[in-house]
């Protein structure tokens, strides 16, 4: 694969080929069924996906225009390599690899049969109570243990969660985008390319963020406040603040540290 990327690529990408991550996986390593769309967000879409051995994968792949700039390619490299030194711990989701000489960049990962914990608490004759209970336990060991080796989600919510068949339903806590290594940091206040900016991120992941993060704090390394918002999500069976459907409104909540409402 080296030698067939350096007859076809220009000399900066020349430079990478030859420092290629141990994570590097190619287009010919991965069978990618398009036609079966297992989730999607605002930059990709997942898919279901077959590995040479036969294992069944999730592949997410981004849309083409994401990936283009270098902040985004660095961001996208700086998240491979922090999900490896996390895809050993138990409930968190498996990388198997990722791509980012495509013209869609895209990462191989464990397949969750069950998909989220909010589609899983949804199907038919699954308790909601006893199964968040179950799940949320198992994703708050994986969540202890990240942060008693430094690292942080950034990003806890009930779509980050997945879900998949064992002799009891298993959590996998996923997409590390926005996750970073707390013992790197010299300062708490906003990193570029870590913490969110409330003014271009999709809304809803705001609903799940602490207000010291809206104000351009990192969260700290405990997330109580996004897994309390998860749990919130998971028992009522609705988002945080489910009440307001108004940008300005949201954030303006979110500062001045109102509680979303206890019931419907």
């Amino acid at each position: 694969m080296k030698e067939k990327l350096w007859a076809s690529s220009s000399r900066a990408v020349q430079d990478e080929v030859k420092n290629l991550p141990d994570w590097y996986i190619t287009e010919d390593e991965v069978d990618i069924d398009m036609s079966t769309i297992i989730g999607f967000g605002g930059d990709a879409k997942t898919y279901r996906g077959v590995l040479e051995d036969g294992t069944a994968v999730a592949v997410k792949v981004y849309n083409a225009n994401v990936q283009k700039s270098e902040q985004a390619k660095q961001r996208f490299f700086d998240t491979m390599q922090l999900w490896v030194r996390l895809s050993h711990f138990n409930n968190v989701c498996r990388l198997y690899g990722a791509c980012y000489f495509t013209e869609t960049p895209f990462i191989v990962m464990e397949y969750c049969d069950l998909g989220s914990l909010d589609t899983y608490l949804r199907q038919e004759g699954v308790d909601r109570y006893k199964a968040s209970i179950e799940i949320l336990t198992q994703a708050s060991r994986a969540i202890t243990n990240m942060n008693s080796k430094g690292f942080v989600h950034g990003d806890l919510k009930s779509n980050n969660i997945l879900v998949t068949t064992g002799i009891n339903p298993q959590a996998k806590l996923c997409d590390f985008d926005r996750s970073f290594d707390w013992s790197a940091l010299k300062d708490e206040r906003l990193v570029k390319g870590t913490a969110v900016d409330a003014e271009t991120e999709i809304m809803d992941a705001v609903r799940y963020l602490a207000p010291e993060c809206i104000e351009g704090m990192l969260p700290n390394s405990n997330s109580d406040y996004s897994f309390g918002m998860t749990l919130y999500h998971a028992l009522l069976g609705m988002s945080p603040y489910f009440d307001i459907t108004s940008d300005q409104k949201l954030l303006a909540s979110k500062l001045a540290r109102r509680l979303p409402p206890r019931n419907k």
